[in-house]
C-alpha cells in the first residue's frame, strides 16, 4: 500500500517519544510544543531533499549555524539571528544543515490562522531586535514550563510575538523608498498563482495576464526580487508536485505526467531528470 502525503504535526511529534514523555528541553502538551533544541529532536524525522507539509503554524529561531531549505517553493539560507514564521499547511524541504546548527521553535494548534502574516516570513534581526525576540521566546518557554495548563496565556504570548514581527516587516517596507515593496507584493501574488495553477499552467503569459502586466515586466520584477526567472519558479513547483506524487501515491509515471500537463511521459521524464539528476523511477525507489 502506498503512503499518503506525509504531514508533520503535533501528533507526529507525540509518536517520536516513548510513552509520550518528552526529553529535557522539549515541552509538549496536547496543544503544541516548544523546544530549545529543535534541529536535534527533528533530525531523525526530516530527511534532506524530501518535502513535508506542516499541519500547524510554527516559529523557528536560528541560534547558531546555518540551514538551507525550501519554504513554500522559496529557497532560504537561515543563519544566526534569523526568525522564521510559517503558517499552517506550508511546505518545508530541508536541503542541508551545517554541523553545530542550533534552533529553538514553538508550535501551537490554535494560533489564529487569520493573523496578518504571509505563508512564510523570514526576519534577519539586528542585535537589539534579536535580544528582544529571544527574551520573548524565554518568556513563552518559562510560562509553559511553570504552568503548562495555562494554554490561553501561552497562546496569547505567541500571538503577540507574531504580530510584533509582522509590524516590524511593515515598518521595513514603509522605509523602503525604491519601489521594492511593490515588487515584493507582485512577487508574492505571483507565487500564490503558481501554487494554485502551476500544475496546469506553464506559460509566463498566463501569470502576466492574471497580474495585469506584460510578460517582460513580470519577468523583470520576478528576477529582480528573487534572483530567479518566472520559469524557474514554475519548474520548481512542477518538481515539488511530481515528488509528492512519486513518493506518496501509486500513480504511474504517465498519469503523473498527464496531471502536470506534459504532452507525454517521455518529456516529463527528461524534464524531471534534468531538474533533479534522477529519473522518476529512481526517485520513487530511493530510500
Amino acid at each position: 500500500m502506498h503512503k499518503t502525503i506525509q504531514d508533520i504535526g503535533i501528533s507526529t511529534v507525540y509518536r517520536m517519544f516513548d510513552n509520550g514523555i518528552a526529553p529535557k528541553g522539549f515541552l509538549m502538551t496536547e496543544h503544541g510544543f516548544i523546544t530549545r533544541n529543535a534541529l536535534h529532536f527533528f533530525s531523525d524525522l526530516l530527511k534532506p531533499n524530501q518535502p513535508y507539509r506542516v499541519e500547524e503554524g510554527r516559529a523557528f529561531f536560528i541560534m547558531k549555524g546555518c540551514v538551507r531549505c525550501f519554504i513554500n517553493l522559496q529557497e532560504f539560507c537561515l543563519k544566526e539571528r534569523t526568525v522564521v514564521i510559517v503558517k499552517p499547511g506550508s511546505i518545508f524541504e530541508l536541503i542541508e544543515k551545517h554541523p553545530g546548527t542550533q534552533a529553538q521553535a514553538f508550535t501551537l494548534k490554535d494560533i489564529q490562522q487569520d493573523l496578518p502574516i504571509d505563508d512564510s516570513m523570514v526576519f534577519l534581526l539586528e542585535e537589539e531586535e534579536w535580544r528582544l525576540a529571544c527574551e520573548h521566546f524565554d518568556l513563552i518557554y518559562h510560562t509553559a514550563e511553570q504552568a503548562p495548563t495555562q494554554y490561553k496565556a501561552i497562546m496569547h504570548l505567541c500571538s503577540s510575538f507574531l504580530i510584533l514581527l509582522y509590524q516590524t516587516r511593515i515598518a521595513q517596507m514603509k522605509q523602503n523608498e525604491n519601489g521594492a515593496s511593490r515588487n515584493e507584493y507582485t512577487f508574492h501574488r505571483f507565487l500564490d498563482l503558481v501554487k494554485k495553477h502551476g500544475d496546469k499552467e506553464h506559460n509566463i503569459a498566463f501569470y502576466a495576464d492574471k497580474l495585469c502586466v506584460t510578460p517582460n515586466h513580470l519577468g523583470a520584477v520576478i528576477r529582480k526580487t528573487s534572483g530567479l526567472t518566472v520559469m524557474q519558479w514554475i519548474y520548481r513547483h512542477i518538481i515539488q508536485q511530481a515528488k509528492y506524487m512519486l513518493r506518496y501515491t501509486g500513480l504511474p509515471v504517465w498519469d503523473i505526467a498527464e496531471r502536470l500537463h506534459f504532452s507525454n511521459s517521455s518529456f516529463f521524464c527528461k524534464f524531471f531528470k534534468k531538474e533533479t539528476g534522477l529519473t522518476p523511477k529512481q526517485y520513487r525507489e530511493r530510500p
